[in-house]
């Protein structure tokens, strides 16, 4: 999976200043070889400017760059969405309707409809993502711990899995995480075959650990797992 060149707050605000040039985005990822009619394949339109739509000029087929995305149909100008997708993919904390509707000055309603499709269409996506090269897996427990009981394993915190795929020098590059029943043998591998991507015939063995259970999750060059009970060292 390639990595994407950061977008800091400069060069967003030049490169979308308007709706025309978010338009202009949208128009250069849906056609990057340049216009093809969706219903017919042919390559010359007429863009009706009152309606934003690219009419196909052999069948006469109306399309839009918004088709099929968050953005279609919605009255709110599309400098105003990129601004919302930048505010929430840029905030690791996470952002609320509240803070969106007072710093791009909309309603509040728009505002969580909006911050609602953004979310869905980031889990989406997020779960296409496979990882590969070098996984690490680790568990880890979320929530307090039950009043004067122990931590950890046999209370009723909340297992999660989470794994992280390595580069060749070791930096961690993507994460995945799961809220998962139980930290059984087979709940692991079940997550490390569903979050890893096939290793192409020539690979080499990759290991994913899981330091807290003492089990390894092996996948070999087939894609294989295997779960045994191994001290991790």
């Amino acid at each position: 999976m390639a990595q994407q060149e950061a977008m800091t707050l400069k060069r967003f605000q030049e490169k979308f200043h308007s709706d025309d040039a978010c338009r202009e985005h949208l128009f250069q990822n849906r056609w990057p070889n340049g216009f093809r009619c969706p219903k017919c394949e042919h390559d010359a339109f007429y863009y009706l400017e009152r309606r934003k739509l690219y009419q196909c000029t052999r069948c006469k087929h109306q399309t839009s760059v918004t088709a099929g995305t968050i953005l279609h149909k919605s009255h709110t100008p599309l400098l105003t969405w990129f601004w919302a997708i930048f505010l929430v993919a840029h905030d690791k904390r996470g952002v609320s309707a509240v803070f969106l509707s007072r710093e791009l000055e909309i309603s509040y309603p728009t505002a969580w409809l909006m911050l609602h499709k953004i979310r869905k269409a980031m889990g989406d996506r997020d779960a296409h993502y496979q990882l590969a090269g070098l996984v690490e897996l680790d568990d880890a427990f979320f929530g307090a711990p039950t009043e004067g009981g122990k931590r950890g394993r046999g209370t009723e915190q909340t297992p999660v899995l989470a794994a992280v795929s390595l580069d060749g020098k070791g930096a961690p590059q993507y994460v995945k995480m799961k809220v998962i029943p139980n930290v059984k043998g087979k709940t692991l591998v079940d997550f490390a075959r569903h979050i890893s991507s096939p290793a192409p015939p020539s690979a080499a063995m990759r290991t994913a650990r899981i330091a807290s259970s003492q089990r390894k999750v092996t996948i070999t060059s087939r894609s294989s797992l295997t779960s045994r009970k191994t001290p991790i060292i």
